[in-house]
């Protein structure tokens, strides 16, 4: 089991918000001439530099030498303690005195060296950190992000037989794709993005802010009736408990399961939500857009800085899809109506072969888009020290060279975060 102590340590390094202590955050800043500004940007936000490293190490030093040097000085007085016990009498009314204060002085100093001793193992503990092993797993996350498959499309050509008649010839091209990652630790906040502010069709990620802001929206609204001198138990709010009936008529393109269904199949508005986001369905998305609009999803956006979904809804950044993933597990974690539901669909969430499945046994709430130009996961990784892992791409094709290609990203993700928890070698 990991010490509630090292944990303790190892937030407080990473957050740099002790002068005499850092984390496992200077070492990953510490790259050997990395290609991409992702690193560059990473050591900007932190103010992380080798020079804070050097300074780290000296202060680590200096509290040696000092601790030395107090247990000299003790020793000291501790000889003229003795020194004046042997010369008692002739010192005479002065002898109280003078052993009070070295008494005093002596505890001083020792309590001093016990205070410089915790900081030196702190510093200590932490610097134990693997440096060499979690660069090489930063390098290989890099390398694999500047490196990803190719966009694979199908390009129809029409041509005339010798007939006369139309032919069409189906083609695959390739072309450089475009990949965006964002890892964001919610223990300790330490983030680390590539491509993070890129700018994405989202396709159905936007279904989770979406479910968000409404059930954001019905919970304030319970919370109001129970504040009522006469609150209803049995309340609904949002008309939420509305029953849809489903008919063929209705069916939408894309994902979803409820377009399959017999006509006359039913669902509250709040089974929608579910199945909007458990399984992305697109009728669940028709039915509760044409009742409630996109209003609870611009309530949500209004209290956000996003610069991609600010201008357009239906985009998104990575680092935007990791906000969106905060508040939802924060969401999921605290509200006491919609809570519970939520963090069910997004555990039984579809499409786990992108994502979930590499993060295996850990538990993981996540949501998928897929569409054209887009192929997006967004997680919540782990329950004890959770993590948000986004991977945004236009890699359309999908299928297992890209889901390999995500698992390899999603591996090493998994490697950095929980190096930072790992307990230091004795």
């Amino acid at each position: 089991m990991r010490s509630e102590k090292t944990r303790k340590i190892i937030f407080i390094c990473v957050c740099a918000l002790c002068a005499l202590s850092f984390g496992a955050n200077v070492f990953l800043a510490l790259t050997l001439g990395k290609r991409d500004d992702s690193i560059k940007e990473y050591k900007k936000e932190l103010g992380i530099t080798g020079e804070q490293l050097e300074s780290s190490l000296k202060k680590a030093s200096d509290l040696k030498e000092r601790i030395e040097a107090l247990g000299k000085e003790i020793e000291e007085d501790k000889t003229r303690i003795s020194e004046l016990e042997k010369n008692r009498e002739e010192i005479g009314r002065e002898f109280e005195e003078r052993i009070s204060t070295l008494s005093e002085e002596i505890e001083n100093k020792k309590k001093e060296m016990e205070e410089l001793r915790s900081r030196l193992k702190d510093l200590e503990e932490v610097t134990n950190v693997d440096i060499n092993s979690q660069l090489e797993v930063l390098k290989s996350l890099e390398d694999l992000l500047e490196n990803p498959p190719d966009v694979k499309r199908t390009v129809t050509t029409e041509g005339v037989d010798q007939n006369g008649n139309k032919t069409y010839t189906e083609t695959t091209v390739s072309s450089p794709s475009n990949v965006a990652l964002c890892f964001y630790d919610l223990v300790s906040s330490y983030k680390y993005s590539y491509n993070g502010d890129a700018d994405f069709y989202s396709a159905s990620l936007v279904k989770l802010p979406y479910a968000l802001g409404l059930y954001q929206a019905a919970s304030d609204d319970k919370a109001a009736e129970e504040q009522t001198e006469a609150p209803d138990p049995s309340y609904v709010p949002l008309g939420l408990d509305t029953v849809f009936v489903y008919n063929s008529s209705m069916k939408q393109k894309g994902s979803g399961s409820i377009q399959y269904m017999p006509d006359g199949s039913s669902f509250t508005y709040l089974e929608l939500v579910d199945y909007l986001v458990r399984v992305s369905d697109n009728v669940a998305f028709w039915k509760l857009s044409s009742v409630y609009g996109l209003t609870y999803l611009k309530a949500y956006l209004s209290a956000k800085d996003f610069p991609v979904m600010g201008k357009n809804v239906w985009h998104m950044s990575a680092k935007e899809a990791a906000v969106i993933a905060s508040d939802v597990y924060s969401f999921v974690t605290t509200d006491p109506y919609y809570g519970q539901a939520l963090g069910a669909s997004l555990e039984n969430g579809a499409h786990t072969v992108m994502s979930a499945v590499a993060f295996y046994p850990k538990k993981v709430m996540h949501k998928y888009g897929w569409d054209k130009e887009s192929y997006h996961d967004i997680c919540i990784v782990g329950e004890d020290k959770p993590y948000v892992f986004v991977f945004m791409s236009d890699l359309e094709q999908g299928g297992t060279e890209v889901n390999e290609y995500i698992h390899k990203l999603a591996k090493l993700c998994d490697t950095l975060h929980d190096n930072f928890y790992s307990e230091p070698d004795n």
